[in-house]
């Protein structure tokens, strides 16, 4: 970080920010975590890396959720949503609006689960990613699970075994 900082190279030291959060999330060392992906999410935006500043974002968040506290990962969830909402990055999109389904869930607020679930899943399709539509139809379940829509789970638990299988 010091080399980069030296040399004013600003996106190479969000880069290893964001390395450095990774890690320290990984270990589950979550105020580490946090101050780097702060660190690289200001730098981020400085540079205007609207897909890395938004997935520094949804990793914020989600140390927000293993730290228990949903109501910070969905501000968190929300500003990567505005930074995304209207990019080319689908797969990262995908992944917000899963996580922002689960944390709606979490949080009782089923209908919003629903909607994001389904955000998701519209993005998994058109991307054809196998593996988004998999999770995507798993958390549908529970969604239809919690919406006590007991058949729709069924169907939403079938179809995700189907992408398991593919």
């Amino acid at each position: 970080i010091a080399l980069h900082q030296r040399l004013n190279d600003k996106n190479a030291i969000a880069l290893a920010f964001n390395v450095l959060g990774v890690n320290y999330s990984h270990e589950n060392r979550l105020d580490s975590s946090l101050f780097y992906y702060k660190q690289a999410q200001a730098y981020f935006a400085e540079t205007k890396d609207v897909a890395n500043e938004g997935m520094t974002l949804i990793n914020i968040a989600n140390d927000y959720v293993k730290l228990h506290d949903d109501k910070s990962a969905l501000v968190y969830y929300k500003q990567a949503e505005s930074l995304l909402g209207n990019s080319d990055q689908k797969e990262y999109l995908a992944n917000l609006y899963y996580n922002f389904a689960a944390t709606h869930q979490r949080t009782s607020d089923i209908g919003l689960a629903a909607e994001y679930v389904q955000k998701a899943l519209s993005i998994a399709l058109e991307i054809d990613s196998q593996n988004d539509l998999k999770n995507g139809y798993r958390l549908l379940a529970k969604v239809d699970s919690a919406r006590g829509d007991f058949r729709s789970a069924w169907f939403g638990g079938r179809l995700s075994l189907i992408h398991i299988s593919e």
